[in-house]
């Protein structure tokens, strides 16, 4: 994640994978859960806000939308995997698409 820009929701899966991808690295990935993964993001982001001085959620509450964020990501994964054909499914996974390269990742609480 850039250190001088508040990220967009496609900026924290990016930094989520790259936290997974170096606990595998390190052989910590078994002992290393979602809720790990997602304290590390968390962390990361919510220092991001500090700096801009904006007030922010609770940090409980950030960590379960980075967890509800990667679960979505998830969901969608799968639908993708199944291939379905239907205009709903294209639709839902075009929407989130254009919402997770677009949308700040927002934990401001006003």
């Amino acid at each position: 994640m850039s250190p001088t820009v508040l990220p967009r929701i496609i900026d924290v899966f990016r930094y989520f994978r790259s936290v997974d991808l170096e606990l595998k690295s390190k052989g910590e990935h078994v002992a290393a859960n979602r809720g790990t993964k997602a304290w590390i993001v968390a962390t990361e982001v919510m220092k991001l806000w500090e700096k801009s001085s904006i007030p922010t959620v609770s940090f409980a509450r950030a960590e379960k939308m980075v967890v509800a964020w990667w679960n979505r990501l998830i969901l969608m994964k799968k639908l993708e995997g199944k291939r379905q054909k239907s205009e709903k499914c294209q639709e839902q996974f075009d929407s989130f698409k254009n919402v997770a390269l677009l949308k700040l990742f927002d934990i401001a609480s006003c």
